[in-house]
């Protein structure tokens, strides 16, 4: 049986979220965070153990502090399978964005503050 490639497992997971959360997969893009669908912290959870149930994967322990986080992806990169690698980078990809975002809100926040002075 081979490997799941990337849109098998973000087929899986619009499913997973169709049918655990009632959200509808059209609305689910790969720009999509958890938090911009509804989701709260309890059901990102879910998905976390969830993804990885199906995908045999481990995901970053957050209650870390990240120093050690960053060391332990360091130390567990080479034993991970290439799924758990794909999906790594689609999240660190995903986090990059968010940052833009947020940065691009923050600079238009400033600008239309110093335009109402």
């Amino acid at each position: 049986m081979s490997q799941p490639d990337a849109n098998q497992i973000f087929a899986s997971l619009q499913q997973f979220l169709n049918e655990r959360f009632d959200l509808e997969p059209t609305g689910l893009t790969r720009e999509a965070t958890l938090r911009s669908v509804g989701l709260d912290s309890m059901m990102v959870l879910d998905v976390m153990l969830e993804v990885e149930d199906r995908l045999g994967v481990k995901l970053d322990d957050m209650s870390l502090p990240k120093a050690e986080r960053r060391r332990l992806q360091v130390v567990d990169a080479p034993k991970k399978s290439a799924d758990a690698k794909l999906i790594k980078i689609a999240d660190k990809i995903s986090n990059i964005g968010a940052r833009f975002t947020l940065i691009r809100r923050r600079r238009s926040a400033t600008i239309w503050s110093t335009c109402e002075s």
